[in-house]
């Protein structure tokens, strides 16, 4: 069984040399998921592209998930959360999925979508610009 170091729970940024830096979950109580335990997930919300989002809606309408708003669908927020956690294994592969995500407790699954929820509502917030829009307060 592979363990990470063990840390405080709750969040933190991570410094680091490189951008890919991001905010670290910190687990009450590692978890274990498929032989793997946890003890922190790395999330770089930055490294997502709109590749990453379209990918993420067609997954969903596979399962019959309709995405209306991104921000407020748990699906979304999940998928988006595992593409953008850091952890990979040895051989460098991505292990953390939605399932892995959907089988956390409660409360750090909802923590987890909510830091991806913020991410989201963030860079949704940009300020307006001149010649921006129709123009129109129709």
């Amino acid at each position: 069984m592979k363990t990470a170091p063990r840390r405080r729970s709750g969040w933190r940024l991570r410094p680091g040399p490189r951008r890919t830096a991001g905010p670290t979950h910190v687990f009450k109580r590692p978890f274990t998921h498929g032989g793997v335990t946890y003890e922190h997930l790395t999330f770089d919300w930055e490294s997502l592209s709109g590749k990453d989002s379209v990918a993420i809606e067609r997954e969903l309408r596979g399962v019959n998930v309709t995405v209306v708003l991104a921000e407020f669908t748990p699906e979304y927020l999940a998928a988006m959360a595992a593409r953008a956690c850091t952890y990979r294994n040895t051989d460098g592969f991505r292990t953390v999925n939605t399932e892995l995500l959907y089988a956390l407790p409660l409360r750090e699954f909802r923590q987890i979508c909510s830091a991806a929820r913020r991410f989201l509502l963030r860079s949704g917030s940009g300020r307006e610009t001149e010649g921006g829009g129709s123009g129109s307060n129709a």
